[in-house]
């Protein structure tokens, strides 16, 4: 039976198979320019939370293939889904206006750093470094 995700006759790909990420980002411009340039990278399915608080939520029901975050929403930084990452061995890129502070930091040794603002370009890079082809 076809769906608009799965038209009759498409070859069956197991929801382990598909790209998951998760934009945790508050700003609502940016985290779908972020949907947009993981679509196009292939990404299957795009969840989006505006605070880590919701993120934590969805990462007790799911494990995405990827996490995109802002390192900072309002007071919060994004140190308890970088714990959450490196635990359950999740990509980690973050987009940070600190750039060097965040790379310095231990808790985010394991994730990549790109500048917010950031070049779509190099977006594309940091998802293709953390996920493969």
């Amino acid at each position: 039976m076809g769906s608009p995700d799965h038209p009759p006759g498409a070859p069956q790909t197991s929801v382990a198979h598909r790209k998951v990420a998760l934009v945790i980002e508050d700003q609502i411009l940016i985290a779908f320019h972020i949907e947009d340039e993981l679509r196009i990278m292939g990404f299957a399915q795009i969840l989006k939370a505006e605070t880590f608080a919701e993120a934590m939520f969805a990462l007790e029901t799911m494990t995405p293939s990827l996490i995109v975050s802002d390192c900072r929403i309002g007071a919060e930084t994004a140190d308890t889904v970088a714990l959450r990452t490196l635990d359950q061995g999740i990509p980690l890129l973050l987009i940070a206006a600190d750039v060097e502070n965040v790379r310095g930091s231990q808790m985010f040794r394991h994730a990549i750093v790109i500048p917010k603002p950031y070049v779509p370009a190099e977006l594309r890079c940091a998802v293709g470094k953390l996920t493969g082809p």
